[in-house]
């Protein structure tokens, strides 16, 4: 699904200059480069595009297609070549403003709210904002987005739910365990199975987290991936309730995929 990626620029304002930025430097490209392959567009608060803003934002890469690799090296120690290279570059393909006002991730996040989005930059002061730093952590941040999907959400966008997705449990063990002792949940859950693991922490035998449940009146186990641990007989019968479906998606479960066509 194609978004917009939020790119704070001012992240070269560079006021250390003995702070070696190669790695981050490159870093930040393959980050570019990552987003534009699965059809990110990206974009700058519109404030950074403000006249008055200008001179500070862009003190390094606007001026950097001015000046030569010798006269930049004479303050900026660490730059090498290739880095010089890559931050002209880069100087010209900032993206765009986005269309509105929007400054903040939360304005953006309305702006677009039906969109795939993420941020990128290499500020490092208190911004709680997400930053994407390279391939790693933009993998890691559309996996938390889709991790907040519903289950209409997940067959809205199903190939690109179970592409980041990474099941796990978003209620602790214990609570969903509470929860079925107590009859507090649908009377069809039998009970959650965690596997054993080595000493090292690793599941034996490669097994899941999965649960036992009722289908159509035979015991069936359902791995937290979607997978069948043991699968119900072939039936047209034989499906997963509606409110099953439901509770399994909010605890953390996929289904198997014939569920979200």
């Amino acid at each position: 699904m194609k978004g917009r990626l939020f790119n704070y620029v001012e992240a070269f304002c560079w006021y250390d200059k003995s702070l070696n930025r190669s790695i981050v430097l490159q870093n930040y490209n393959n980050a570019l480069n990552e987003a534009r392959k699965i059809g990110d567009q990206v974009f700058c608060p519109k404030v950074m595009y403000d006249p008055e803003n200008r001179d500070v934002i862009f003190q390094f890469m606007w001026r950097n297609g001015y000046q030569s690799f010798e006269e930049l090296k004479v303050h900026f120690e660490w730059l090498q070549v290739d880095d010089f290279q890559l931050l002209q570059t880069i100087s010209y393909s900032l993206g765009q403003p986005t269309p509105n006002s929007s400054n903040d991730w939360k304005d953006f996040a309305e702006e677009f709210s039906e969109e795939n989005k993420s941020l990128i930059g290499l500020k490092d002061d208190d911004c709680l904002d997400p930053l994407v730093y390279d391939k790693d952590t933009h993998r890691e941040f559309h996996s938390s987005y889709v991790a907040t999907f519903d289950l209409y959400r997940q067959k809205a966008q199903y190939e690109y739910f179970r592409k980041h997705y990474k099941p796990s449990l978003k209620l602790e063990s214990g609570r969903i365990e509470n929860l079925i002792q107590r009859n507090q949940v649908n009377n069809q859950i039998i009970r959650l199975d965690s596997p054993a693991t080595s000493p090292n922490g690793n599941p034996i035998h490669g097994q899941q987290i999965h649960i036992h449940i009722m289908v159509n009146g035979n015991e069936c186990a359902l791995n937290i991936d979607g997978s069948w641990k043991h699968p119900p007989h072939e039936h047209p019968n034989n499906r997963i309730s509606v409110d099953l479906c439901l509770i399994l998606s909010q605890w953390g479960f996929c289904l198997p995929k014939d569920y979200y066509d």
